[in-house]
């Protein structure tokens, strides 16, 4: 809540203004709106009369009227107090001074900040409905935001939904190619014989797909950023290692007998479903979050690619 407006809360009595003599009564006079510190709202006017000063909020219809007491200090500084209604007792609102004829820079506050600034108006009407009107669109714009943000996210997750959806099918389909597949002795032992060969390539082969993927990245990185990445920057090569990750997979579906690698490929489900659980659960409200989401996944991608390449491909 806005400081002056804690003070005023629960002033709802109409006084009389006791001032004393002094250069800053006439200019006190009239309308003032309190503007905040940096990134809040205006939500309070005030109208001074030599009567009384009369407390209007933008979000109340209702005004408050108090009374108040103006005391002229050293330095053309001024020193305003109110009464307490509860006490009866005078209480210190806030001391400040006129930077010009339409300004008042407050100094020191009853929990008011020195960043506070009375600004006159000559319309107190007028600008508490401009100022309504124009936090209103704020809101509706901040609202319209939030929905929008809201859909990107449910998209994104029915699209991580529909992806790990497509693996699993996939997974099942060569589980079921495998087992319609004969299995002929001497094409086993040919296969066996020259597994060693084999493998002994492939890892090779795909340690130099990996390391060279990766070093481009660095290269690119090393490029376009003295020192740390952007977030994001890494996420935008997930594509290209989770091709990679397929091309390892299918080469292990090829090599591997039918119960290590059925061991192994629900040892990859868990991984994937670890790997989407994660990634939905990292906050996603801003754009530098999403980001370092797509980060994570990327990294979390190369990682097992080369996993699988040194522990199954040797």
């Amino acid at each position: 809540m806005n400081p002056i407006r804690k003070i005023f809360a629960g002033l709802t009595f109409t006084l009389v203004l006791v001032a004393c003599g002094g250069p800053n009564e006439e200019k006190i006079l009239g309308g003032w709106k309190v503007v905040p510190e940096e990134y809040e709202e205006i939500e309070l006017f005030l109208e001074i009369s030599d009567e009384r000063m009369i407390h209007r909020e933008v979000s109340d219809d209702d005004p408050v009227s108090i009374d108040y007491r103006l005391t002229n200090t050293q330095n053309d500084r001024f020193i305003i107090d109110y009464t307490d209604p509860s006490s009866g007792q005078s209480e210190f609102l806030f001391e400040g001074y006129f930077e010009n004829k339409d300004k008042i820079i407050i100094e020191n506050g009853n929990g008011i900040p020195d960043s506070y600034e009375l600004i006159r108006v000559d319309n107190i009407a007028k600008e508490i409905a401009e100022e309504k009107a124009r936090q209103e669109k704020e809101e509706a714009a901040a609202s319209k935001e939030r929905e929008k943000k809201y859909q990107e996210e449910q998209k994104r997750a029915a699209k991580e939904e529909e992806k790990l959806q497509e693996e699993k099918e996939l997974a099942e389909k060569e589980e079921e190619k495998r087992q319609e597949a004969s299995a002929d002795e001497k094409v086993g032992e040919d296969s066996s014989s020259n597994q060693g060969t084999s493998e002994t390539g492939l890892q090779a082969s795909y340690l130099r797909y990996a390391d060279e993927l990766e070093a481009g990245i660095m290269a690119e990185a090393k490029e376009l950023y003295e020192q740390d990445t952007e977030p994001g920057f890494y996420g935008q090569y997930y594509e290209e290692w989770d091709s990679l990750l397929q091309g390892v997979w299918d080469e292990l579906q090829g090599i591997m007998p039918e119960v290590e690698f059925e061991n192994l490929r629900s040892e990859q489900i868990d991984w994937i479903n670890m790997k989407e659980s994660t990634f939905a659960d990292m906050p996603a409200d801003v754009a530098v979050e999403r980001s370092q989401g797509m980060d994570y996944l990327a990294t979390e991608t190369k990682d097992r690619t080369y996993y699988l390449i040194h522990h199954y491909l040797d």
